[in-house]
């Protein structure tokens, strides 16, 4: 079921989120356009995150929060949650990417960072042809390869490259925070957009 809220104040939107169980996340206000994201922060949080994966992504997510953020949590179904929700996510399902970076683009952001640890639904395809349909914004991306698992590094190479973005291969999960305090500190041009960073 999802619910599509909105307020009796209409410069107020309550955002969107599909909801199977009433107590898994909070919907959450934002106001358009004054409080306007300027990040939204797009979480992987399928059933191959669990564990360890999961518990970094969590504890990075603490780290790096800020209040122009919004998160938006995917598996098979998404999850917008903010800084209250983190400790609240869990790992369930596949790895629907495609419609996360569409909800993500909804929200209209100045920049986006994507985590992942897997191959996305339905392939890489569709997803290029949407990414190549925004080209904005930048979408930075991390691809977390522990504890056996692979994900589509030509994938958020591209996206990465398509939108001016960077992309981060992160191989030990307590170098996540690391790694995304480093996208969201470093914005600037003296940093080649587009390419691969190494910590």
């Amino acid at each position: 079921m999802t619910y599509d809220l909105e307020t009796k104040d209409p410069d107020k939107l309550v955002a969107k989120q599909k909801m199977k169980k009433t107590n898994h996340l909070t919907l959450h206000a934002r106001r358009l356009p004054t409080n306007q994201p300027k990040t939204v922060i797009l979480a992987d949080v399928s059933s191959s995150m669990s564990g360890q994966k999961l518990n970094c992504l969590k504890d990075a997510l603490h780290k790096v929060w800020r209040p122009n953020m919004e998160g938006i949590a995917f598996e098979s179904e998404l999850w917008a949650f903010e800084k209250a929700d983190i400790d609240k996510l869990r790992t369930a399902g596949s790895t629907n990417m495609h419609d996360a970076l569409l909800e993500g683009w909804k929200i209209n952001p100045e920049h986006m960072v994507l985590i992942t640890d897997g191959y996305a639904d339905g392939g890489a395809e569709q997803i290029l042809q949407r990414v190549r349909q925004h080209a904005r914004p930048p979408i930075d991306t991390i691809g977390i390869s522990v504890q056996g698992s692979q994900y589509d590094a030509e994938l958020l190479r591209e996206i990465a490259q398509l939108t001016g973005g960077r992309f981060m291969d992160v191989n030990e999960p307590l170098q996540l925070s690391i790694a995304l305090q480093h996208l969201l500190d470093y914005r600037p041009e003296s940093l080649q957009s587009g390419g691969s960073i190494q910590l």
